[in-house]
């Protein structure tokens, strides 16, 4: 539980948006009632029947993630895990990264692919101007 106090403390001195922590479920009520205490909004997921992910931080960010339903992470659509790395405070540059990983691999979300190979036709193509 050390570690969800330091995550508390990180996202009350503005560190990150959004936390996630994954816990075994008898600690669940003790880190409800210490993110309760502290006025941060949260959010449960089960992971199996013995863990659970908890997010909590801004109220935005956490109506995002209710937003992305109840499925598990690895379910995650290219852009929800996409934005759920950077409201976690990734590094911007390795999520981009992730992304373009995820839809060259194929992962689960058509759609996205579709999008991203219309967008790559819109390359721009470099030229050397001649003096």
């Amino acid at each position: 539980m050390d570690i969800l106090g330091h995550h508390i403390y990180e996202y009350k001195r503005g560190v990150r948006s959004l936390m996630l922590r994954t816990l075994d479920i008898i600690n669940l009520d003790l880190a409800i009632e210490r993110i309760v205490r502290d006025g941060i909004f949260y959010h449960v997921l089960p992971v199996t029947d013995k863990k659970v992910n908890i997010f909590f931080g801004d109220k935005i960010c956490v109506d995002i993630v209710v937003g992305f339903g109840d499925k598990a992470l690895h379910e995650y659509s290219h852009e929800q895990d996409f934005i759920l790395g950077i409201m976690l405070g990734y590094s911007r540059v390795e999520q981009c990264k992730r992304y373009i990983k995820r839809i060259h691999r194929g992962v689960q979300d058509t759609t996205t692919k579709s999008l991203f190979q219309e967008r790559a036709e819109l390359t721009p193509k470099f030229m050397v101007l001649q003096q």
